[in-house]
């Protein structure tokens, strides 16, 4: 259960409906006042396309604004941080069903789009930080060092040995990078995942709405670090 339907969504949802009630409703009194059904069926269409139209293009603007998390699109180690980033805010979701409306609720929700928010952090550094491995996989270290080791004894120029270690030391650059990458991504989403248990703990025992905010302001702080390392990483050239 999502805590709330973005702007996006609803009108979507609101102009689909309102599309199919409307043509439905064209379509009755047309036939009710004897005209032929051929002819009702043509206006309720005249009625119902253009609002059926704006609904799909809705659908891709919302497409465009939030991409969908595949976590299944991406390899391991990538694919688990997603999958269990995911987890964490299903999690609170699902408290939400038990919640009656009130200030814990509100909190709870806040919380959850907040988790959602870290979610799609981890979808986007997940997806750099896997297009960085690749370009690093595309570096024969090994074929480079014994390029570099035959240069040198054979006494080639300057600029020849100075590419070649350029090219070594671009995939050590990479693998530190990917490194600390990993690293960094593994422990902000066990902190996501940690704040999540935690906010289901506090749900189901009815806790006060201040102890939840205290998790909010957590988690918020988390999602501030995730974008951090994700601009980092958007402005590095792996070439």
């Amino acid at each position: 259960m999502e805590p709330v339907r973005s702007g996006v969504s609803a009108a979507r949802f609101t102009l689909s409906l309102t599309g199919i009630a409307a043509a439905v409703t064209v379509a009755i009194i047309m036939l009710a006042v004897g005209i032929a059904w051929p002819i009702a069926v043509v206006a309720a269409l005249a009625v119902a396309v253009p609002l059926l139209i704006g609904a799909r293009a809705l659908r891709g603007r919302a497409d465009r604004l939030s991409p969908r998390i595949d976590p299944f699109a991406l390899k391991e180690p990538w694919r688990f941080y997603v999958r269990e980033a995911m987890q964490a805010r299903s999690r609170v979701n699902e408290s939400l069903t038990a919640l009656p409306k009130g200030p814990l609720r509100d909190r709870l929700v806040e919380l959850a789009n907040r988790l959602g928010a870290g979610v799609d952090e981890c979808w986007r550094i997940s997806r750099r930080g896997q297009a960085l491995a690749e370009a690093r996989r595309t570096i024969d270290s090994d074929r480079i060092e014994a390029e570099l080791t035959r240069a040198r004894v054979d006494g080639e120029s300057g600029e020849r040995v100075a590419a070649l270690e350029s090219q070594l030391a671009a995939a050590q650059r990479l693998d530190s990078l990917v490194d600390d990458t990993t690293e960094q991504l593994r422990t902000l989403e066990a902190r996501m995942d940690e704040t999540a248990a935690r906010a289901a703990e506090l749900a189901s025992v009815n806790s006060s709405p201040e102890s939840l905010g205290l998790l909010v302001d957590d988690v918020s702080q988390v999602v501030d670090e995730l974008e951090a390392l994700r601009l980092g990483l958007e402005a590095i050239d792996p070439t």
